[in-house]
């Protein structure tokens, strides 16, 4: 008794630490914010061009500065009137500059305004691009997974064929052609298998890069879950993606950084104001020709600069602006296209594969009664083994299919989303109910 209860203990062990190593989309998503470098990256553009900001902003406020300074004068020959000997002079010195007409500084804090906002909705569009990401590799993995252990009964199938087929062949009942086939159709199962299996390496490895772990084992879809189907309207999606969506607004903003770009060059034809004020003070000692002195002074002066020639560089520099502006201009007439296409292209996939659920689960509903048939027979003396492991392999096959049919669904719905509303870690909460361990 005490050995049944030790197997049994070591059994529940070993299934409870395989399932706390089993890594679902939510883990997988989660780590994936905490590791992927393109969040970081983005996160990092947002905060330079906030610096940036503070830093263009920094030039309405006066610049002080304090210099202060010692002199040792050592005096090796002298010819003159009177006597000079070796001294030391102390400066010291305070400046203060105030800009006060500076027309191009507007343009200035409004670009880099603009520059914040733009990074702001990379970031917005990188966080939703990581939410499919990740969907995608695991659904991929999921997929893989599926593939192998439907192989691994197409194999142990071959195998029964092939041994039943040397079998035949011992007897004379059949030709070395058709053994010959047995063995191919084996061969290339086998090598099948490899190649998936080494797939779902590769993919585990991608989920690696992603995350920054080791996934040991993954969860696979619910198929008994009753899934409800969305419907979208297309020319709601367009409308709202046209002016909404990340990319075309970061266009809007880089038209909007080129114009300011423009007016803020232009504006260097323009005369510029500072107020300069100054405190000085000297104190020598002993030893020059005017003896022991101090002095201290103080200006203040409102300093006029117009540009009148500068060799042509401010107007080359707005003709370049005025270039950039319109090409600013097309790239964002460019991303309105490139956008409306694939919208139009991830819907049409959307309804496909919506499609595609219902005629998957259909199959996949039929062949469970094929295999459920196939086996009462085999029960019954009718059917054979091979026959049994046939239905199996196929029934695993249309499982498959229809478990990929639903992962394309929710991607494309995924990709709809981020479109049409926002795309949050509430819908990868949402796909993760679905899976079973």
């Amino acid at each position: 008794m005490f050995k049944i209860n030790k197997i049994i203990i070591i059994f529940i062990s070993a299934f409870v630490c395989e399932s706390l190593l089993a890594a679902d989309l939510l883990d997988v998503y989660k780590r994936a914010l905490n590791n992927d470098n393109q969040i970081k990256i983005t996160e990092a553009d947002y905060f330079i061009a906030k610096e940036q900001y503070d830093q263009t902003l920094s030039t309405v406020f006066p610049e002080i500065n304090l210099t202060a300074q010692t002199k040792e004068n050592k005096i090796d020959k002298y010819k003159g009137s009177g006597s000079i000997r070796n001294h030391r002079t102390d400066l010291y010195s305070v400046n203060i500059s105030q800009p006060i007409l500076r027309l191009g500084l507007f343009d200035e804090l409004d670009k880099a305004s603009s520059n914040i906002k733009k990074y702001n909705e990379n970031q917005n569009f990188t966080h939703k691009d990581l939410i499919i990401k990740s969907a995608k590799l695991y659904f991929s993995l999921i997929d893989l997974m599926n593939n192998i252990s439907a192989l691994k009964i197409k194999k142990s199938m071959m195998e029964l064929q092939l041994s039943n087929a040397i079998l035949l062949y011992k007897n004379g009942a059949l030709t070395n052609i058709k053994l010959n086939k047995y063995k191919n159709d084996y061969r290339v199962t086998k090598n099948e298998l490899q190649k998936f299996e080494n797939e779902f390496v590769s993919a585990k490895q991608d989920i690696y890069l992603l995350t920054g772990k080791e996934i040991m084992d993954i969860f696979n879809l619910d198929t008994e879950i009753n899934l409800s189907l969305s419907e979208y309207d297309l020319d709601i999606i367009l409308s709202q993606a046209l002016t909404e969506y990340e990319t075309i607004k970061m266009a809007l903003y880089d038209v909007n950084i080129a114009q300011n770009d423009l007016s803020s060059n232009q504006s260097e034809h323009y005369p510029t104001v500072d107020l300069v004020a100054s405190y000085d003070y000297t104190d020598t000692s002993s030893g020059s020709y005017r003896g022991t002195s101090t002095q201290e002074g103080s200006e203040i002066s409102l300093v006029f600069n117009l540009p009148i020639f500068q060799g042509g560089y401010t107007n080359s520099k707005v003709r370049e602006s005025r270039h950039n502006l319109e090409k600013m201009k097309f790239n964002l007439d460019l991303a309105r296209k490139i956008l409306k296409k694939d919208i139009i292209n991830t819907y049409n996939n959307f309804i496909l594969n919506q499609n595609l659920i219902e005629a998957t689960k259909n199959r996949f509903h039929e062949s469970q009664q094929n295999y459920k048939t196939v086996k009462n027979g085999f029960i019954l003396g009718v059917n054979t083994d091979i026959q049994v492991t046939e239905a199996d392999y196929d029934l695993h096959i249309s499982k498959n299919e229809y478990i990929k049919s639903v992962m394309d669904y929710m991607v494309s719905e995924l990709e709809i989303k981020k479109y049409s509303e926002d795309l949050t870690i509430r819908d990868i909460e949402s796909i993760n109910q679905l899976l079973v361990w």
